[in-house]
């Protein structure tokens, strides 16, 4: 009885060596796929920035707003544009427009607002929620007032 409970011993020992051997093989193939999949989405990344880029490049007249918001941002460090905005008054309607429409896209209304114009603005830092915006900005410097002030 001893020889086959050894013979039984010796062969669980090597099913597990086996199988030992198989996951290391395994982990490897799967260190692979991860390092294959990273290349792969930052393959995608890039050719969606390319696409974006070429989008932005078509003439329309929402491209033209937005070059002319991203103007607006070079001169004034942000896209928050007046809605009656005095020196262009089709940019203040410009950005009131967009927040809207990003409001029906969400809602899933895609006919006024494409992904590719929400992320082009999303890069320019675009608010969407103005007022929730202000809100957090108020926020933070009452926060600021009661470090300083307990």
């Amino acid at each position: 009885q001893l020889e086959t409970a050894e013979a039984f011993l010796a062969q669980a020992e090597s099913r597990q060596a086996q199988y030992e051997q198989q996951i290391v093989q395994l982990q490897q193939q799967l260190v692979n796929a991860q390092s294959s999949l990273k290349e792969a989405q930052s393959e995608v990344a890039s050719q969606k920035e390319a696409v974006l880029r070429l989008q932005l490049l078509q003439p329309s007249s929402w491209n033209d707003s937005y070059r002319k918001l991203i103007a607006y941002k070079e001169q004034y460090g942000h896209t928050n544009v007046p809605h009656k905005y005095k020196e262009d008054p089709s940019l203040g309607r410009f950005v009131g427009n967009q927040r809207v429409f990003y409001k029906y896209y969400q809602n899933g209304d895609t006919k006024h607002m494409k992904a590719h114009r929400i992320d082009a603005l999303n890069r320019i830092g675009f608010v969407w929620d103005i007022k929730e915006h202000h809100f957090q900005q108020r926020l933070e410097e009452l926060k600021k007032f009661m470090e300083d002030h307990g």
